[in-house]
């Protein structure tokens, strides 16, 4: 079991060795009970730990879904999480996987501070993380 109390086979949140960012890995493909499992776990880690950026990484999922399988989670992790509008969330997926820049865009038109991205190094630059 994770610190979140969630199977190592979820998803994994830990700080970062210098502890400035959140850490997640996501390794199942994302579904309304992962959302809200994830979320709640991200919101309570980075209250704990005091950080204000996080890194999810979401290449440990085997095939992202269509974009429409994705936006129902999306949009219900939103409606009911709001407390992750006052994160700055860098996305990292495979470059094989990227979904299209609609799912950027509910992100962002719903008041979020978030960005895909394909490379990991871009997304740490992103977030102001200095290596």
């Amino acid at each position: 079991m994770s610190e979140n109390n969630q199977p190592e086979t979820r998803f994994n949140i830990t700080p970062d060795e210098k502890h400035l960012y959140l850490q997640i890995r996501v390794f199942q493909p994302i579904t309304n009970d992962l959302v809200i499992h994830l979320v709640r776990a991200i919101v309570q880690t980075s209250r704990s730990h005091k950080l204000q950026k996080q890194l999810l990484d979401l290449r440990g999922i085997k095939q992202l879904q269509k974009s429409y399988q994705l936006y129902d989670p999306i949009h219900h992790g939103l409606m009911n999480f709001r407390a992750l509008f006052k994160f700055q969330i860098a996305i990292v997926v495979s470059p094989s996987e990227t979904p299209p820049d609609f799912i950027q865009t509910i992100f962002v038109k719903n008041g979020m501070n978030i960005k895909l991205f394909e490379d990991e190094a871009e997304a740490l630059t992103w977030l102001d993380i200095n290596s």
